[in-house]
C-alpha cells in the first residue's frame, strides 16, 4: 500500500464530482495535471557565467526538459533570475527572443506547459537593481509584447510555436522583499515592495498581459511566509486591496524543516475560502537536520502532495530539478529530486517516490475523511480527526 500522508483545512478544489452515491464530505478529483517542478528547465547562474554555446545551451534544456518529463511532472516553472531572464531589466540590455523561443521549443517538444514569471527585475535581490519598487517606463509594452510572442493566437506568435503559454506569474516573493534585505543593498526592506507597491506593478503587469491575451491565466508573485504572521499580514493586505480581483490563481509558497507538514498546513490555510490555489514552490532537503535523509524527502514528496490534494492546491511546483554536482551550502541545495554528476543525472529516492505517485495521479483520486485513494490504491492520512 502506498502511504500518503498529510492534512489540512479544505478551502478550495477544482474538477470536483459530488452526488447521490457519494458522500458530502467526499470529493472525486482528477489530479492528473498536478506535478510540476519550478526552474526545472533552466541554465544555472554558474553555467552562464562560463558563456556557453547555443548548442551547449540547447543540450543542456533538452536533458533538463526530458529528465522532467520522465520524473512524471507535466508543468514547469521559469523564473525571471534564471535562464530564459524573462524581466524587462534585462530585457533593454539585449533580445530577448532568441534565448525565450529556444526555451519554448525545448519545453514544448516534451509536451510539458509551462508556468511562466514576469518581472521588472530580475529574482529576489530586487534592491540591487532599482531603490524604487515602481514599473519603470515601457514596462507594460514589454510585457505585452512577450505574452503576444506565444499566446497562439496566430499574431505575431513565435514561428514554430505549437503549445502555447496560457499561464504567468508576476513577479517572486514580495513579501520576502519587503521584509528581508537583499544582498548588497542599502535600501530600506520596509519602505521597499510594500502591499501597496506590489499590487500597483501587479495591476500594470496584469492589464498587460490580458491585453495580449484576454484568455490568459495571472497569478501573483508566490507570497513566501504564508505560513508565519508577516506573510499573512502582507497577503491579507493585498487580498484587502482587490488581489484575488485581479489574479485568477493565488500563487503560494512554503519551504519548511520540520519533520512533519504543519508549516505547510499552516502556509495553506492562509488561502481564503473559494480561492484557486497553486503552491508553485515547496520542497523539502535531502540532508541537513537528525531526521533528514534521502528516505525521509521522498516520503516527504508523498506527504506534500497528499497536504496540497486535501487543501484543494490544484498544481505543485517542487524545488528543484537536480542537486549541483558541489553543492554550494546546505539547505536549498539539497532539496531536488535527482543528482546531477558529470555523467548526466542520478536518481534520489525522491524521485522513485515522485515517479510512483506520477502513476498514481493518472486516476481519478477519491478523497474523504478516510483517505485518500484511487483504483489501485489506498492512500492514508495518518490524521483524519485533525483534517475533520
Amino acid at each position: 500500500m502506498l502511504v500518503l500522508v498529510g492534512c489540512a483545512a479544505l478551502f478550495a478544489s477544482r474538477e470536483v464530482t459530488t452526488g447521490p452515491d457519494l458522500p458530502s464530505d467526499t470529493r472525486v478529483v482528477d489530479a492528473s495535471g498536478m506535478l510540476g517542478i519550478n526552474e526545472a528547465v533552466a541554465i544555472p547562474s554558474r553555467v552562464l557565467a562560463t558563456s556557453p554555446s547555443d548548442a551547449e545551451i540547447t543540450t543542456l534544456l533538452v536533458a533538463d526538459a526530458r529528465a522532467t518529463k520522465e520524473l512524471g511532472a507535466t508543468w514547469v516553472r521559469a523564473h525571471s533570475a534564471v535562464y530564459p531572464n524573462l524581466n524587462h531589466h534585462l530585457a533593454k540590455k539585449r533580445d530577448w527572443k532568441p534565448s525565450a523561443d529556444l526555451w519554448v521549443r525545448v519545453v514544448q517538444a516534451e509536451d510539458l506547459d509551462a508556468l511562466v514569471m514576469l518581472s521588472p527585475w530580475p529574482g529576489n535581490q530586487t534592491s540591487t537593481h532599482t531603490a524604487r519598487y515602481v514599473a519603470p517606463k515601457g514596462y507594460a509594452d514589454w510585457v505585452t509584447e512577450v505574452v503576444e510572442r506565444y499566446d497562439g493566437d496566430g499574431v505575431d506568435d513565435m514561428p514554430g510555436l505549437k503549445r502555447p503559454i496560457k499561464h504567468w506569474e508576476v513577479d517572486n516573493e514580495p513579501d520576502l522583499k519587503n521584509t528581508l534585505q537583499a544582498r548588497g543593498s542599502t535600501v530600506d526592506p520596509t519602505t521597499f515592495c510594500t502591499p501597496e507597491q506590489y499590487m500597483a506593478v501587479l495591476r500594470t503587469t496584469a492589464a498587460a498581459i490580458r491585453r495580449a491575451d484576454p484568455e490568459a491565466t495571472v497569478l501573483n508573485g508566490g507570497i513566501y511566509r504564508p505560513h508565519a504572521p508577516n506573510g499573512v499580514n502582507y497577503l491579507d493586505s493585498l487580498i484587502d486591496q482587490g488581489l484575488l480581483e485581479v489574479v485568477d490563481v493565488l500563487s503560494l509558497h512554503t519551504y519548511f524543516d520540520g519533520p512533519g507538514t504543519e508549516t505547510l498546513e499552516r502556509g495553506l490555510s492562509a488561502a481564503p475560502a473559494g480561492a484557486r490555489v497553486w503552491l508553485t514552490e515547496t520542497s523539502v532537503a535531502s540532508t541537513g537536520e537528525r531526521w533528514m535523509d534521502e528516505a525521509w524527502q521522498a516520503e516527504m514528496v508523498h506527504r506534500v502532495h497528499a497536504t496540497a490534494l486535501v487543501a484543494g492546491v490544484e498544481k505543485v511546483f517542487w524545488h528543484s530539478l537536480a542537486d549541483a554536482p558541489v553543492a554550494p551550502k546546505q539547505g536549498i541545495a539539497f532539496h531536488s529530486l535527482l543528482s546531477a554528476t558529470p555523467e548526466g543525472f542520478a536518481d534520489k529516492q525522491a524521485a522513485t517516490a515522485y515517479r510512483e505517485l506520477a502513476g498514481h495521479l493518472t486516476e481519478p483520486v477519491t478523497i474523504s475523511p478516510a483517505g485518500i485513494r484511487t483504483p489501485s490504491a489506498e492512500l492514508v492520512l495518518d490524521d483524519v480527526a485533525h483534517w475533520r
